[in-house]
């Protein structure tokens, strides 16, 4: 029986920790907004989320690293910024072209007052 409901409250946390539905990056970003514009007072902070968009543009930081400007057709707002994990392909990364559809599974990371929001270790879909 404790077995049981140990299982039955790990499995309740792994759900709580991970958003699989598709969420759009305007839903999440309005998260973001009814939060007061701090990521750490969202539901979806520091948990994985599968987000979908539209791929606004490509800059390379100062360390190197691909971020992918995310936004929604129609409107040239970046609602976040996508850095991605290690196992990411070069070539996928390369093949993502402005106006593509964007989606993949991407940590909340931590922002305050941003006009957009850090999505981190992102891995495409």
């Amino acid at each position: 029986m404790k077995v049981k409901a140990a299982a039955l409250i790990l499995l309740s946390c792994m759900a709580a920790s991970a958003f699989s539905a598709d969420m759009p990056i305007a839903k999440l970003y309005k998260s973001y907004e009814k939060s007061g514009r701090s990521s750490d007072q969202m539901p979806e902070y520091n948990k994985v989320v599968e987000v979908s968009g539209i791929v606004m543009g490509k800059t390379v930081s100062l360390s190197g690293e691909t971020l992918v400007s995310v936004g929604t057709r129609g409107s040239e707002a970046e609602l976040a910024r996508a850095s991605f994990s290690e196992a990411t392909k070069a070539e996928k990364l390369a093949a993502l072209k402005e106006g593509a559809a964007f989606k993949a599974s991407c940590s909340v990371g931590f922002t305050m007052n941003s006009d957009f929001l850090p999505l981190q270790g992102c891995v495409l879909k």
